[in-house]
C-alpha cells in the first residue's frame, strides 16, 4: 500500500500539521481572485463564425456516422 506524508508524521507533530493545513486553507480562501472580464453581446461576425464552427463540427460528426454505416 502506498504511504502518504501522514504515515511519516510523528504523533506529537500531527496537531501542528493540522494547524498548518487550516492556515493554508484559510489563506487560499482569502486570496484575491482574478477579475473576470465582462462580456458584451456578440457581433454579427462573431455569431456567424460560431455558427460556422458548429456546422463544421456537426458535418464531421455526420460524416463519421455515415462512414460507420458503410
Amino acid at each position: 500500500m502506498a504511504k502518504s506524508i501522514i504515515d511519516y508524521i510523528s504523533e506529537e507533530d500531527y496537531p501542528r500539521y493540522l494547524e498548518l493545513l487550516d492556515k493554508a486553507e484559510a489563506a487560499k480562501a482569502a486570496a484575491p481572485k482574478a477579475p473576470r472580464t465582462p462580456r458584451g453581446p456578440m457581433t454579427a461576425e462573431q455569431k456567424m463564425k460560431a455558427a460556422e464552427a458548429r456546422l463544421a463540427k456537426a458535418q464531421a460528426a455526420l460524416e463519421k456516422l455515415l462512414a460507420e454505416q458503410a
